[in-house]
């Protein structure tokens, strides 16, 4: 951002509309946490905050947890359906997280960002000004946006806990106004550039102190806007999260000393980004884990005994490992999120299940089979141990739960089966106390070979066994892509009468509709949810496949909710 003289700041015209920008935004989130208070109230008065929000020590009974409220209906033996109003819109819920062609957005994302858009130009044209000529305005739609950009960036915001959505939900939400921030700020230098040339003076107007502060956070967003494209995300993620945080703090503090009179806009982004980082700590637990590897698949697995609860199905940790290099070990800087592959309450504790995807995840199975002392490949029961700080948990379902609906369908790819091995647990464990509606299951698992099964092999036998003294209808599907062309059969490998392979790609659209049509035939009465984790590829399509669905047959079922993981936000 570059701007003019600071001793002569924007009048309050441009003040004024940056700050009517963001009464915009509030009211936005505000017509969001009205809709979801309701769910967020039930919640809350079940316990939702305490079992979801801190990692805890010792055993966790969840016996004598509060009934949850959608489970009344079921104890009392009654099924009611869901009001007209829910049944009106149930066709339309999906259609929010349908994927627009050829951009990686939902609707619901394209809307929010055209809404903003919409918001921040009409600020810009507010009274016909040309911003060539007077572009003091777009500098300050730039920093007005600043609130809402920190708001979606961090890990503990309050725009997620009003609206009920993960970090990583908000995430594309957070870059689409970042880079709508730095085209603000790219027309307020231009124009300013402009008029310094036009009146030659633009080597005098570099030498005031403010507008060398300009220069630096002009800067310091272009260094955090041109490392954020996703070629630095996917191939140099360490590059990008150290320009994202050197440039991005260079903007805020440089834009202060620039014009004073943004502090209204920037002291709430250092508060807000400050208080993150204590509930950051403060959820973040030192403990020893339980370390296995499996080179022959590429994975490995993690078990901490000493956490057995403080999580709900579906959520995901931030996982730091001693003994892997880096700062004090690896346990400062590096961490990688990972998916939660166990419901609470387990004998076992917490358990991670990891894929060796790049450098950090190949030292972790170095390091398992050099503190296992195992050959490649070879199965040998937990002893080895490592230091591991986990922090979280983030993420999953939020304010909802996979309980409330009638059926439930559960898609993985590779190692996102630890998505659904946590959430179908919990289901299947509160089925059995009547405190879940669910009454049919079906999960379904996309992987590529024999030995990445054989990681699951144990925890899948364990679930199939449990879902037999359980009221609820378990079918378990494995498509393997690529099967051995020699060795045991198939289905030898997990010989139950719920559990099918195939030696074929899915087709997904396929797999959805059926299972929404078998419940409209069972006349499920509260719905269809359909939960996702793995690559953005199978997500996109299991959202085009929602979206597609026939909005008579979503109707007839009280409607189908979708909730997604994805490998990359």
């Amino acid at each position: 951002m570059a701007a003019g003289h600071a001793t002569a700041p924007d009048g309050p015209s441009g003040f004024q509309l940056s700050l009517y920008l963001n009464y915009f935004f509030a009211a936005l989130l505000g017509v969001a946490f009205f809709l979801r208070l309701p769910t967020i109230c039930s919640w809350l008065i079940n316990g939702g905050l305490i079992r979801s929000s801190f990692f805890r020590r010792g055993s966790v009974d969840r016996t004598n947890a509060p009934l949850p409220t959608y489970a009344l209906y079921r104890v009392a033996g009654r099924k009611p359906k869901p009001s007209g109003f829910l049944r009106a819109i149930a066709p339309v819920r999906p259609l929010a997280h349908t994927p627009l062609p050829g951009v990686s957005i939902t609707l619901a994302q394209a809307f929010i960002l055209a809404v903003s858009l919409a918001a921040s130009v009409v600020v810009l044209a507010w009274g016909n000004i040309n911003q060539l000529d007077s572009p003091r305005r777009s500098g300050w739609i730039s920093v007005a946006l600043c609130p809402a950009i920190v708001g979606l960036g961090l890990k503990n915001s309050i725009v997620g806990a009003m609206g009920g959505w993960g970090y990583e939900k908000l995430n594309t939400l957070h870059r689409l106004l970042g880079r709508l921030s730095f085209i603000f700020s790219l027309i307020h230098t231009i124009g300013f550039l402009n008029m310094w040339i036009k009146s030659n003076t633009i080597m005098k107007k570099l030498l005031y102190p403010s507008n060398q502060a300009a220069v630096i956070a002009e800067f310091g967003i272009l260094l955090t806007a041109a490392l954020s494209i996703p070629f630095f995300r996917r191939h140099a993620y360490s590059l990008f999260w150290y320009s994202h945080l050197v440039g991005f703090w260079m903007f805020l503090v440089a834009v202060c000393y620039h014009v004073p009179s943004v502090n209204w806009f920037i002291i709430p982004c250092i508060v807000a980004y400050s208080l993150d980082l204590v509930l950051r700590a403060a959820r973040t637990r030192i403990a020893t884990a339980h370390i296995r590897p499996h080179s022959q698949a590429g994975y490995t697995t993690l078990t901490i005994p000493s956490i057995r609860g403080g999580w709900e199905p579906g959520q995901h940790l931030y996982l730091r490992v001693h003994g892997l290099g880096g700062i004090l070990g690896g346990a400062v800087i590096e961490k990688h999120p990972i998916t939660i592959a166990s419901a609470a309450g387990g004998e076992d504790g917490l358990r991670l299940v990891v894929k060796s995807a790049g450098d950090w995840t190949g030292r972790l199975i170095e390091l398992a089979e050099t503190r296992k002392g195992a050959s490649r490949g070879e199965k040998t029961s937990f002893a080895a141990t490592t230091r591991v700080w986990v922090e979280g948990p983030y993420g999953g379902p939020m304010y909802t739960s996979f309980g409330t609906s009638t059926s439930v369908l559960l898609l993985a790819a590779g190692s996102g089966l630890s998505f659904a091995l946590s959430c179908a647990e919990d289901l299947i464990r509160l089925s059995k106390r009547n405190k879940c509606r669910t009454e049919m299951l079906e999960i379904v698992w996309v992987v590529r070979d024999v030995a990445t099964f054989e990681v699951f092999e144990d925890e899948l036998n364990d679930l199939l066994v449990e879902a037999e003294t359980s009221p609820i209808e378990l079918h378990f599907s494995v498509y393997i892509t690529r099967p051995p062309s020699r060795g045991p059969n198939l289905s030898d490998l997990l010989p139950h009468k719920y559990a099918h392979f195939y030696s074929q790609r899915p087709s997904i659209a396929a797999i959805i509709e059926g299972v929404v049509t078998s419940a409209r035939k069972e006349g499920c009465p509260h719905g269809v949810s359909v939960g996702v984790c793995g690559p953005a590829p199978v997500v996109r399509s299991v959202r085009a496949a929602v979206g597609g669905l026939d909005t008579g047959l979503m109707k007839d079922v009280g409607g189908v909710h979708i909730h997604s993981e994805m490998f990359s936000w």
